[in-house]
């Protein structure tokens, strides 16, 4: 406490000729602290976060260089130990409270508050910073819809001679592998919060959790790649891949994980990895499966007429081939049919083992209820 008053009582004494008062404390930590001020000549609201000199100096290259998606930084002040980052105050609300409030977003809303989101990372990635901690709290909705990168506390300069970053920061489930010392930071570390924030706009739930299917889920396995090597490069990038064009198919671009694997392009189970032995086997099994179907249409054709054909129809389907659909997940349906969509991996493995095994066994006992 003796710390925090000490330090409260020298940025007053310094501080008081900039002319903000005080209106509300928002929050306070053993070594930072963010004020509503009024600042005095206009009377215009501004944000005062009081915080550790090393903290605050990185806000030095975004004073007074405006950006539609930054929030602005009118003011530095820096001392011995402690430093004050004047912010404009801004009407709106936070992602996080946004997400708390509605729930999930539809990806066609989803996708441009991440591409306005990308236009403020690329103005201070141009600076030379790298923000590391995307999350939904740091996202900030004006009220006239403009999409603002908040809080930029540990947010540091590129250094291109170092290996990996001295201190451990960001916001877990957010931060990107490299945060934990692995590596050094770079844009490709805000390019992976982006994509696992992207996901959790889309599904509510972190990418290990789940992730959505199609070219969107492509794009987000893309950028949270444990190599950086394999993200997105640069904000340009995932930018382009994001584009409404590319998104809803009028351009022929390949989705990420396409552009690795052709062979992924096939959706027939057995075919999808190109492997050879795989394509031989899943060959087979179409060939007797579809020899025994015939042989099955054919008896009940003899035996029952038009009936005995339909129904042995059906009991192969329930059978066979639906089976054979719901275990291979044929198209990713999973990740399609709502409620499947929004359930754990491993939960969804599970059902379609159930749904097999029920499928199967309804078919085998359709199959022997038919007459002769």
């Amino acid at each position: 406490m003796d710390n925090a008053a000490h330090m409260s009582e020298e940025i007053r004494s310094e501080y008081m000729k900039e002319n903000y008062e005080d209106i509300l404390e928002l929050a306070s930590g053993e070594e930072d602290r963010t004020v509503l001020a009024r600042r005095v000549s206009d009377g215009r609201l501004v944000i005062k976060k009081i915080m550790p000199r090393a903290q605050g100096i990185i806000y030095e290259k975004l004073k007074n260089k405006p950006h539609p998606n930054v929030v602005p930084v009118w003011d530095v002040i820096t001392m011995k130990d402690q430093c004050v980052v004047i912010t404009e105050y801004i009407s709106g609300i936070t992602l996080q409270e946004l997400l708390n409030q509605r729930g999930m977003f539809p990806e066609q809303e989803a996708v441009p508050i991440i591409l306005q989101l990308l236009k403020g990372l690329e103005f201070i990635h141009s600076l030379g910073m790298v923000h590391r901690d995307i999350h939904p709290g740091n996202v900030l909705i004006s009220s006239d819809k403009v999409v603002k990168i908040l809080d930029m506390g540990i947010a540091r300069n590129v250094k291109r001679n170092q290996t990996a970053d001295t201190t451990i920061l960001g916001t877990v489930g957010f931060a990107a592998p490299e945060q934990f010392g692995f590596a050094q930071t770079d844009p490709r570390t805000d390019i992976y919060s982006i994509g696992v924030l992207l996901n959790v706009m889309i599904t509510g739930k972190i990418p290990t959790v789940v992730i959505p299917g199609g070219r969107t889920g492509g794009i987000i396995r893309k950028c949270i790649q444990i190599d950086p090597n394999d993200r997105y490069q640069n904000v340009h990038e995932l930018t382009q891949a994001l584009m409404p064009g590319k998104m809803n198919g009028t351009e022929p671009e390949k989705a990420p994980e396409e552009e690795k694997d052709p062979g992924k392009k096939a959706i027939i189970p057995g075919f999808r990895t190109g492997k050879i032995w795989k394509k031989a086997i899943a060959i087979a099994v179409y060939i007797f499966m579809t020899l025994f179907t015939a042989v099955l249409l054919g008896n009940g054709a003899e035996k029952a007429g038009v009936s005995g054909f339909l129904l042995e129809g059906l009991s192969c389907l329930m059978m066979m081939w639906i089976p054979l659909l719901v275990i291979t997940n044929f198209c990713e349906w999973d990740r399609k049919i709502f409620p499947f969509s929004r359930w754990n991996k491993d939960v969804v493995l599970v059902i379609r083992i159930i749904l097999t095994v029920a499928l199967a066994y309804a078919g085998m006992g359709l199959e022997t209820s038919l007459p002769g």
